[in-house]
Formats: structure tokens, C-alpha cells, sequence
């Protein structure tokens, strides 16, 4: 039989039981979304790890936030720009890696296409121009080092962009900035601290899709930095030590609030806890009060845990559909068999022999699980936003190898089937 009157066989197959094959391209249907879940999770997982390596490079990493305590006295004035500058000098300067970020936020002049990159209601209006919030990311010096960010067009941040106060501050963009500015682009923003018009200059932009650590105590341990400005964080001894606790406020909270320390992966724990506890009676000695430092392990496995939980619900849910579905397929595979050996003779009077037959019983269930699996894309789609397509190629092998499995038993009962028989119920 030729391969064409193969496929129009396998195809008049299913528009003849229409109720059953659409019963089972469902549940094709379904296979295929919970496959592509196990898959997005297992790359979650991948690259959460990567981000976690990428970031803490194989070191001991431990987390900074404030107390309740240091709220009080960060307000009450007990806590001085001479205190904070002793404070800082003492993390800076210890045996490890030191380093903090803060999210923000800038108010830059509007450009069209925006909305993505809003990061709260804020507006100002100025000589008639408009400027609204976007997205934006501070880093000191410490995290621009440690953390591998790539670029599509420029580079890092230099030591220098840390250390003086610019008129025109050194900016990186996300990836979604690509084709609205470029390396080297000045932009106008509205500096809300100063109450100035001040410009940036790019000094490079992002590949897609890059995320910078965040506070890994909660649920957003990493941001995506897609719509963001990322800024850096002058060193707190380079600034005005009369502003520390006014204008620069907010950047000495965080040095206390999303700070981590990485140490040498040599150490013990109990060296560990020892130096966070020195860290700790000095920003006592301080009157600014013991902060909460506590490894970043208990949170990294929290995470971990979340989406281990959630591969192994896919995962099971998978075999259960994938288990219904091959005995359903296989069943109604053994029902045609046995009900239709006269068309199965009428195919063999035409021509067709019985490994024809088993061919297009393989290719009939073979079209029913890519109908299925198409049907899922809009589903996926519906979830994830964007589709992987690596993920569906893999699908698609996989449902090629279920349907070789569940076509074993049905395929070895038709060459079972006695050929003059069959020719008999066809005549």
C-alpha cells in the first residue's frame, strides 16, 4: 500500500469513531501540558541553581536583615552617620565577602510603550514634560563584582562609578531597553532626592532575561531585570556623612536590610556563627543593635523544596494520565481489531498486507496525540506566556515512544490474524 493511502486510511480510522479518539486526543491533550510542566520545573530548578552558583560561587552564604529593634532606632536619631560609617567599615573590611542591593525606582522623562517598565503610579510634570516611575536596581561595588551579569552591547560597572557622585550617573539597562537606547545614550530623569533634572548614561545593556538576587527570604529571591535600570550604590564612606541620614537614608537601611555575607567555603559554621556574632557585638557596641543574620541554606532549600513538591506532583500526575491513556489507546486498539476484521480484509483485497495494516493503526494513533499535543499548546501558552520549543520537540519524541509501546500488543495480534479469513470477511 502506498504511504499516501496509509494516511488517508489512518485518517478515515479516527473521523470514524470521532467520540472515542476525541476522548483519547484529551487526554493526549493533558499528557503533553503536564510533560511540559516537569519540564519547566526541572529548568526552574536548573536555574535557580545556576542563578545560586552564578551568584554565591560555590561559597558559604548568609543573609542580613533588621531587627525591629534597629527601626526604632534608626528613627529616634540613637543611630549617627559616625556609627553607620563605623558599622559599615566593620563588614566591609572583615574576612569575607560583603555586599547588598535594593530595589527602586527612577522617574524617568516618558517615552512611548511604557507601561512595562511602570514601576508605581508616581508622575511629576516639568516644563510641560512628564516623567513617570520605572523599574530600577541598586548595587554596590562588592555585588558588581561578584555577580557574572552579560551583556549584549557595553559592560559593568567600573570601580569608579562606586566611588564619586556623578553628574551624570553611569546606568545599565535591561534587555526590554534594547531598540529604545544604546550604549553610550544619555536619558533625562528626575532625581526625586535632589528634586533635580539629572541625566544617565548607558553604560551597557543586558542579555534577556537576566536576574539579579534579591531577598532570598522571600518569595522573590531573584528579579528578572528585563524592564529595569540598574544603578550603583556609592560607597557609604564616599558620601556626605551630614546626608547619611537624610538623603542617603534609604541606601544605609539597606546596607542593614538586604545585605549578604559569603565566606570562604573552608570555614566551619561554627567559625561562621562566631564572626557573625562579633559583627553583631560591634553593631552593638553601636547602639545600633543586633540585626538577624542567618545562613541563606535554610532559604535556598525552602525554594528548592517548593519546586521539588511541584515536579513530583507533575511527575505523578503524568504517569497516571500517561498510564490512562495507553490502556485507553490500547483498548480501543484491541475493539477495532476485533470488530473490523472485515475492514481489515477489504484493505488486504485492495492491496495492502498486513504490516500496512499495523503501519496505519501506528500513524492513526501516532495523529491522534499530535492533534491532542496541538490542542495543548494553547493551554501552555495560557500559562507560561511564551512557549519553549525545545520543551515540545521532546513531547513530541516522547509521544512517539509511547505510542511504539502501546502498539506492541495490538500490532503482534494482527499478524495473529489469519490473512484468508480476513480476505473472506472483506469479499
Amino acid at each position: 500500500m502506498c504511504d499516501v493511502k496509509i494516511f488517508k486510511y489512518a485518517y478515515l480510522n479516527i473521523s470514524k469513531k470521532m467520540l472515542i479518539n476525541f476522548i483519547i486526543m484529551i487526554q493526549a491533550a493533558a499528557i503533553c501540558f503536564l510533560f511540559y510542566s516537569v519540564m519547566d520545573v526541572n529548568k526552574k530548578i536548573s536555574d535557580e541553581a545556576d542563578k545560586i552558583l552564578n551568584v554565591f560561587n560555590g561559597k558559604k552564604a548568609w543573609y542580613m536583615k533588621n531587627s525591629g529593634e534597629f527601626h526604632y532606632r534608626f528613627f529616634d536619631g540613637t543611630i549617627t552617620p559616625d556609627r553607620i560609617l563605623e558599622a559599615y567599615k566593620t563588614v566591609k573590611e572583615g574576612d569575607f565577602i560583603h555586599f547588598y542591593l535594593d530595589d527602586d525606582f527612577s522617574m524617568m522623562k516618558k517615552f512611548k510603550n511604557m507601561d512595562n517598565f511602570i514601576a508605581n503610579p508616581s508622575s511629576k510634570v516639568i516644563d510641560g514634560e512628564e516623567y513617570l516611575a520605572v523599574k530600577g536596581f541598586n548595587i554596590d561595588k562588592d555585588m558588581n563584582k561578584q555577580f557574572k551579569m552579560k551583556f549584549i552591547s557595553g559592560n559593568r560597572f567600573e570601580d569608579k562609578d562606586f566611588e564619586t557622585i556623578q553628574d551624570v550617573m553611569p546606568v545599565i539597562l535591561g534587555y526590554d531597553y534594547n531598540g529604545k537606547y544604546k550604549t553610550g545614550d544619555t536619558i533625562t530623569y528626575f532625581d526625586y532626592v535632589t528634586s533635580k533634572i539629572k541625566k544617565y548614561i548607558v553604560r551597557g545593556i543586558l542579555e534577556e532575561d537576566t536576574s539579579l538576587l534579591y531577598k532570598i527570604n522571600t518569595n522573590a529571591s531573584f528579579l528578572n531585570l528585563n524592564s529595569s535600570i540598574v544603578k550603583p550604590f556609592i560607597d557609604l564612606d564616599k558620601l556626605p556623612k551630614s546626608e547619611l541620614m537624610t538623603t542617603y537614608n534609604t541606601q544605609v537601611f539597606n546596607f542593614f536590610n538586604t545585605s549578604y555575607f559569603l565566606f570562604d567555603a573552608s570555614k566551619s559554621d561554627e567559625e561562621i556563627k562566631s564572626i557573625v556574632d562579633d559583627i553583631n557585638n560591634k553593631f552593638s557596641e553601636l547602639k545600633i543593635g543586633k540585626q538577624e543574620i542567618t545562613t541563606a541554606d535554610k532559604y535556598l532549600a525552602l525554594n528548592k523544596e517548593m519546586l521539588l513538591a511541584q515536579k513530583k506532583n507533575s511527575e505523578t500526575l503524568s504517569i497516571i494520565v500517561t498510564l490512562f491513556l495507553s490502556i485507553g489507546i490500547t483498548s480501543s486498539m484491541m475493539y477495532s481489531i476485533k470488530r473490523e476484521k472485515s475492514q481489515i480484509g477489504v484493505h488486504i483485497l485492495s492491496g495492502a498486507t498486513l504490516n500496512d495494516v499495523s503501519l496505519t493503526l501506528f500513524i492513526q494513533n501516532f495523529m491522534i496525540m499530535c492533534i491532542g499535543g496541538i490542542a495543548s499548546f494553547g493551554f501552555i501558552k495560557a500559562k507560561y506566556s511564551t512557549i519553549n520549543y525545545k520543551f515540545i520537540i521532546y513531547i513530541l519524541i516522547i509521544m512517539f515512544v509511547i505510542d511504539i509501546i502501546i502498539s506492541i500488543i495490538p500490532i503482534k495480534t494482527i499478524k495473529k490474524l489469519n490473512v484468508n479469513e480476513l480476505i473472506r470477511s472483506g469479499e
